[in-house]
């Protein structure tokens, strides 16, 4: 039987050219669960803002000073790694010459599932507090690449795969063992008008009902807080606030007539064409039928719409706006 890696990994150092740009400094390392980016040799890290749902592990291996995170300046001294949440911000501020580093990034999901194994919790949300890259994390990182490579010398590289994935929860397990998960610590943290506004821009994006845990993972809090001030700065609460996104959205598509109500309502989150009607009177006190007529009604009819068509998807144009494909 192959081994998951055996088609994926056809060489030790693999080029991740939309990240790095060609740069032959650095190395590439994708598994199932993880990423790895190594500094071959000391690269100059230039001025750039990130932000990724990766959990991820910055290993620096020469110090590191010209970093915020959350716009606080970071500081890494050689020897240690700096832990970064899942979709937190962090930045380069300024040129940062001569830096020697190991990078991980922990795809979320598989995270969240280490943690709930092992915290009995799928609570994600750590303190940035600086981690020793001690003997046991180096003699890990050491086998990860030793079997990403094909194995040791004399072995053919059989069960390569396995090994990297066995190796990759091992990495999982001692970094979240020294992490410091506090439920006061989380309650305590007041998430950031950007941290929120990114939240408002996740539920304007969604279709489907958001759930509160996604909320409170994007603004780093626990699901209390983030309801409560998401509703201080929104003046709703993120259910509510989704509502009313999907209705303003129906309200747009159902200008269009080539789209049945039913249509519509999938096209907005809503299944069930009675629970679409319900709550579209609740919100606009017009059924979705006479919310049509009075809106075409009010439109002047110079050339008329095409031919009514069977619609088979929604699309998102380029300018934000929701039409209907028909076929």
């Amino acid at each position: 039987m192959k081994d998951n890696l055996s088609e994926k990994v056809t060489r030790p150092w693999v080029p991740f050219r939309e990240f790095i740009g060609n740069n032959p400094y650095l190395g590439f390392f994708r598994t199932n669960n993880l990423t790895v980016i190594v500094s071959r040799r000391p690269v100059c890290m230039l001025p750039n803002s990130y932000r990724h749902e990766s959990v991820q592990f910055f290993i620096a291996l020469s110090p590191v000073r010209g970093g915020t995170r959350d716009g606080h300046p970071i500081f890494v001294p050689a020897g240690s790694i700096y832990p970064v949440n899942g979709s937190q911000s962090h930045a380069v501020t300024e040129p940062i010459p001569n830096v020697s580093f190991i990078s991980l990034y922990f795809r979320y999901a598989f995270f969240q599932k280490m943690c709930r194994t092992l915290r009995g919790s799928p609570d994600t949300v750590f303190e940035n507090d600086l981690i020793p890259y001690d003997p046991e994390l180096k003699a890990l990182m050491r086998a990860f690449f030793i079997e990403y490579g094909g194995g040791r010398r004399g072995s053919p590289g059989i069960g390569s795969g396995v090994m990297v994935d066995s190796i990759v929860t091992q990495l999982a397990v001692c970094l979240i063992r020294r992490l410091r998960f506090t439920a006061a610590a989380t309650e305590q943290r007041i998430p950031s008008d950007a941290e929120l506004d990114r939240a408002v821009e996740h539920l304007s994006e969604r279709s489907d009902p958001c759930p509160l845990s996604e909320v409170s993972q994007i603004v780093h809090v626990n699901k209390f807080t983030a309801l409560r001030k998401f509703r201080a700065h929104t003046g709703m609460t993120p259910r509510q606030f989704q509502m009313l996104i999907r209705i303003h959205r129906a309200m747009d598509i159902l200008k269009d007539p080539r789209c049945t109500i039913a249509e519509v309502g999938k096209l907005c989150g809503f299944p069930n064409p009675s629970h679409f009607a319900r709550v579209f009177r609740q919100k606009t006190g017009l059924s979705p039928t006479e919310y049509r007529r009075k809106s075409l009604d009010e439109v002047p009819r110079t050339s008329g719409f095409p031919p009514k068509k069977s619609i088979t998807e929604q699309e998102k144009g380029k300018n934000g706006t929701f039409f209907c494909k028909a076929t």
